[in-house]
């Protein structure tokens, strides 16, 4: 009786220890697949606002050109940036933290 007592007490212990094991390694799997995939997304972020940065570049030449003075197409370009930072920056929360947010705990979760 008292041997069986010992052997489920055992069990027991490499149950426990097991189940920790098991949660840690689920824990760094979760991390890591977090972290690749937010790495990933600001190199496609970065190439995306290369992209963009470059073409608002192209936009202001044309502007400018058509103009008459380069200056003022850059000038242009510059209000179009800031209020479209202002509305960004005005609906941040709905449009950019909790999408953000709601991803980063999907991939977690997953």
């Amino acid at each position: 009786m008292l041997e069986e007592i010992k052997t489920l007490l055992r069990h027991g212990e490499e149950y426990i220890e097991t189940n920790v094991e098991l949660t840690r390694l689920k824990a760094i799997n979760s991390a890591s697949e977090t972290m690749s995939y937010v790495v990933s997304m600001l190199v496609i972020i970065g190439s995306f606002m290369l992209f963009i940065f470059m073409l608002f570049i192209g936009f202001s030449f044309l502007i400018g050109h058509a103009l008459g003075r380069t200056e003022f197409g850059f000038f242009i370009m510059a209000g179009v940036i800031a209020v479209f930072s202002i509305f960004l920056y005005a609906y941040r929360e709905k449009l950019v933290k909790n999408r953000v947010c709601d991803l980063l705990i999907k991939k977690i979760l997953n």
